[in-house]
């Protein structure tokens, strides 16, 4: 089993390669649509089931249900689908119901979520370039949440040692996900449904990339293995 303790920089340079990552998402996102397209259709489903409530204008206490049932919904199934990005890029098997295998982060999420919020909005009370540097110091805290399974602050303080030495590269990345996933927005919205799985598998490609201890020899056959023979979905 490999081990995925962060390595120091003495032990390994950690680097970023956007397209890179980019490819594997894409790659593996052929063998893994079966489960990322449902899901995003539930979540897409559960948003018009709000809107429409509204129009009819049911009341305000089924709307409350409605949209807290829904939101906690949307939340498990992003928490669900970051898991499931996570065992593909390990080259696991993955399955439709890996995304309610982690249900039990609901609350751990929220915390870190509110955290991860008040943090930003803090760092750009401080003339902006703060916010900005810590958006990207702990924007991984959603993956190494699921991944290992701890606390709030541990969530925080593991994505900042996985981003340290590299936040340059992963701005970078940052970016160029977000203009695939506008793409995907101005495509009608259909695109999301590509987009977003795509820069959910890279995002953990990337983090898998900073975080697992391997040799530079041993990632170059994880990777190629990975891209060669991701697992079907079924």
């Amino acid at each position: 089993m490999t081990d995925n303790t962060p390595m120091s920089p003495e032990e390994h340079k950690k680097t970023i390669s956007t397209k890179e990552a980019l490819f594997f998402g894409w790659d593996a996102f052929k063998e893994t649509y079966r489960i990322f397209i449902p899901a995003l259709l539930i979540t897409i489903g559960l948003s018009f089931m709000v809107s429409f409530l509204e129009e009819e204008k049911v009341g305000d206490t089924l709307m409350i249900i409605a949209g807290v049932l829904g939101t906690i919904a949307q939340i498990i199934i992003g928490l669900g689908l970051v898991k499931v990005s996570l065992r593909t890029v390990d080259g696991e098997r993955v399955v439709f119901d890996d995304i309610f295998s982690v249900t039990h982060l609901f609350f751990s999420y929220l915390g870190a979520s509110l955290l991860y919020s008040l943090i930003v909005f803090g760092g750009f009370l401080l003339l902006i370039i703060p916010g900005i540097i810590w958006t990207v110091t702990y924007w991984l805290f959603q993956y190494t949440l699921v991944d290992r399974e701890k606390g709030v602050f541990d969530a925080l303080r593991s994505a900042k040692e996985a981003s340290t030495g590299v936040r340059w590269e992963l701005a970078g990345f940052m970016f160029v996900s977000g203009v695939i996933n506008i793409a995907g927005i101005l495509a009608f919205g259909v695109g999301l449904l590509v987009s977003l799985p795509v820069t959910m598998l890279a995002t953990a490609y990337v983090y898998r990339s900073l975080t697992i201890r391997v040799s530079d020899a041993e990632k170059e056959s994880v990777k190629k293995r990975i891209l060669e023979e991701v697992p079907t979905a079924v």
